[in-house]
């Protein structure tokens, strides 16, 4: 019930207590940012999402709700949201005005305007991305170190991570499937948790969006 006065499907699988979650019913499709994406395959992957969408924006949540196969939910849907309406409606062009516009694994996949809609996310500094950029000592940052400490921290869902250098120090890139609840918090723990090592080359930056253009961040 909760579900639905929330403006959200029965079968959705992400939380309904978080306001964040809840739709904005005022926001007309042009200043909408989220979309739905139906017909994907039941394991797909955040990789194969994400990666499949280049020269658009910055992508500020994807949720994927995975299916179930041998029933009539055999293919899994995702929410994907951008962080400005600029991007959205880019997004919406490029792979949402028909069928096969948008392809993962070969297969055509639809794009609706999500009817859980989402505002643009006006309060938060264009540097902000979804990926996370991180220098420091190789005892600190590479992939193991790194994911340990995150996975004790926070849920999330990765895209990829990126080895950019090992020697003379570590350089990192961590590309989250969401900015919300996940690169958001994953800065703020490192951040925290490396604050007294900063002087021995520990950094930390946002950085760009493969699924953005180049210098997006600086619009």
């Amino acid at each position: 019930l909760l579900r639905e006065a929330s403006g959200m499907s029965p079968n959705y699988q992400g939380d309904p207590n978080n306001l964040h979650n809840h739709s904005a019913n005022h926001l007309d499709d042009s200043h909408n940012c989220s979309f739905w994406l139906e017909n994907l395959p039941p394991n797909v992957t955040v990789h194969e999402i994400l990666g499949s969408i280049t020269d658009v924006g910055r992508v500020y949540a994807l949720h994927i709700n995975r299916g179930m196969v041998g029933t009539k939910y055999s293919h899994a849907g995702a929410k994907l949201v951008f962080f400005d309406c600029a991007s959205a409606q880019l997004f919406f062009f490029n792979y949402g005005r028909f069928l096969g516009q948008f392809i993962v694994r070969g297969i055509p996949i639809t794009v609706k305007r999500n009817r859980i809609k989402s505002p643009e996310q006006r309060g938060l500094p264009h540097s902000h991305t979804r990926c996370l950029l991180v220098d420091g000592p190789t005892e600190l940052v590479n992939p193991g170190a790194l994911l340990t400490f995150l996975r004790g921290k926070l849920e999330f869902e990765l895209e990829r991570v990126v080895i950019h250098r090992v020697h003379p120090a570590g350089r990192v890139e961590i590309r989250f499937s969401s900015y919300r609840g996940q690169a958001a918090l994953a800065a703020k723990a490192l951040s925290m948790s490396h604050k007294h090592t900063q002087a021995s080359g520990f950094n930390l930056t946002f950085t760009q969006d493969p699924c953005a253009p180049l210098d997006s961040r600086s619009r």
